[in-house]
């Protein structure tokens, strides 16, 4: 049976280790639980106003958007101080001027209450105009720094689902790893925005195939604060359903940009920030794959290193940081892009299931000079109908603490988290849940051995968190470690996975 809190099957009275086995009525998929999980319950610490606004110290961050019709979009805050934090909020269109209009409210205020949570769909931050508004961003600035934020997008029909952190570091050189070609009406759009007030600039975007030909190239102008929301068509002249797999990157002037990628079909929605590169790291850690019973995980792996080949050593390990399969070697020369079905790759039958974590190591180079070359690249979870799809960038970040901003386990949903140890002695970690105000839930403390890893439903660690729906939920190592979160829904419709932060 299926795994962890990843997703979802039959019926909601058993759990063994990481299989998770669901069953839920198809009429609790009504408009009012789809809407908790996209942060749009009631708002008790929601103070929408416009307002004079000092920065001191000063954050600031950006969501991209995907308000379609019958789309939702939640936007969620935790304040990780002693002190209220004020949050000014700004919505743009694509050319980087504030929307105005009736029924609409721009800028807004939120206040956070110390070690406090808030949450609000777009629509109640800036006002129902909002929503039939030609809104290409959201904005933010915070008089302090120490916040943690989450945004998830999904659907009436609950059948998409995605999210991901605030983008806050602008990126002179990056790349969008994943352009999707299967099922029905494949998609993939570019969301890029300009950060700066006041200066203009030019972003250069090249789609590479496979074998990491040039496929096109393309030059976008940007004013300021202003954005472009494109798909593959438009930017390239291609059909994503005529192409193989692929890659796009990008180079910008100026301070650099802020940007997202979205791609699916009709039945998922994937979002990732665009990575940096190059990158020139020696080993990647994944802490959560699941092969079997009607799953798979796609590896993506992407040789950004224009003169040298790569070779990568795979390991699948179990929970205490063991090998789980034979290891599995793949070569990439320069620009070359490999995807990979975990199943295919380590010879696993469909009627097996295995759960584990990852460990990509980069083969030593003979010149010891030479720094690792750059890989980048992503990792899907998936189910085989097509209908459960999600992403994380290949180099998640390593944090001795780490927070999440959200928490949804109640109304037909399920937060999980994965944890992974990625150093050769056991660690120590503290998983700890807060409602809105701050107030704990509770905790649990666990040690992982070296490599190890553990992955469970939030209510499994915190029983206490049982009919949460708002506050968050922070992960503490005694050294750094590597996590991520995991939302979803018990009817197996759609799952979302969110990085560290």
């Amino acid at each position: 049976m299926p795994l962890f809190a990843l997703l979802a099957a039959k019926s909601y009275n058993r759990v063994l280790g990481d299989s998770l086995i669901f069953n839920i009525s198809k009429g609790l998929k009504s408009l009012w639980v789809i809407s908790c999980l996209l942060l749009v319950c009631p708002i008790p610490f929601l103070n929408a106003q416009t307002a004079s606004f000092e920065i001191s110290g000063a954050v600031e961050g950006f969501f991209p958007t995907l308000l379609e019709p019958e789309r939702y979009m939640g936007i969620a805050f935790t304040n990780t101080t002693d002190f209220e934090v004020s949050i000014e909020l700004k919505a743009f269109d694509l050319h980087g001027d504030l929307i105005t209009g009736r029924g609409i409210l721009n800028p807004a205020t939120l206040r956070v209450s110390p070690r406090g949570q808030t949450w609000a769909s777009v629509g109640d931050v800036f006002g129902v105009g909002i929503l039939s508004a030609d809104l290409a961003k959201i904005s933010y600035q915070s008089n302090r720094a120490a916040l943690a934020t989450l945004f998830l997008i999904g659907d009436e029909k609950n059948t998409l689902l995605d999210g991901g952190t605030a983008g806050e570091t602008p990126l002179k050189t990056f790349i969008f790893p994943s352009i999707s070609r299967e099922g029905d009406l494949p998609f993939t759009t570019i969301h890029v925005f300009n950060p700066s007030a006041d200066s203009n600039l030019e972003v250069e975007l090249t789609l590479y195939d496979l074998a990491g030909r040039v496929m096109g190239s393309r030059i976008i102008a940007l004013l300021p604060q202003g954005t472009v929301v494109q798909g593959l068509t438009a930017l390239f002249g291609i059909d994503p359903a005529t192409f193989s797999g692929g890659y796009i990157r990008g180079s910008a002037g100026g301070v650099g940009v802020v940007a997202f990628e979205t791609f699916g079909n009709e039945q998922s929605l994937n979002l990732l920030a665009a990575q940096p590169t190059p990158l020139h790291e020696q080993s990647y850690r994944i802490p959560h794959f699941a092969v079997g019973a009607g799953f798979d995980t796609e590896l993506n792996l992407i040789n950004t290193d224009s003169s040298r080949s790569v070779t990568l050593r795979i390991s699948a390990l179990d929970d205490q940081g063991n090998a789980r399969l034979n290891p599995v070697q793949v070569s990439l020369g320069p620009l070359e892009q490999g995807i990979f079905n975990l199943s295919s790759l380590f010879g696993i039958s469909s009627d097996e299931l295995a759960v584990g974590s990852l460990r990509i190591d980069l083969e030593e180079v003979l010149d010891s000079s030479l720094e690792p070359a750059s890989v980048n690249g992503s990792l899907r979870l998936k189910s085989s109908d097509g209908r459960l799809s999600a992403s994380l960038p290949l180099l998640l970040p390593r944090d001795a603490d780490a927070f999440y901003a959200h928490i949804a386990q109640d109304l037909g949903f399920f937060t999980g988290v994965a944890v992974l140890n990625p150093h050769g002695n056991p660690v120590e970690v503290t998983v700890e849940a807060f409602d809105q105000v701050g107030d704990p839930l509770g905790e649990n403390t666990f040690t992982l051995p070296g490599g190890g890893r553990k992955a469970k439903l939030l209510l499994e660690l915190i029983p206490a968190t049982a009919g949460q729906v708002g506050g968050y939920f922070r992960v503490r190592g005694a050294r750094e470690i590597v996590s991520f979160a995991l939302f979803g829904d018990l009817a197996s419709e759609s799952i979302s996975i969110i990085p560290s932060q």
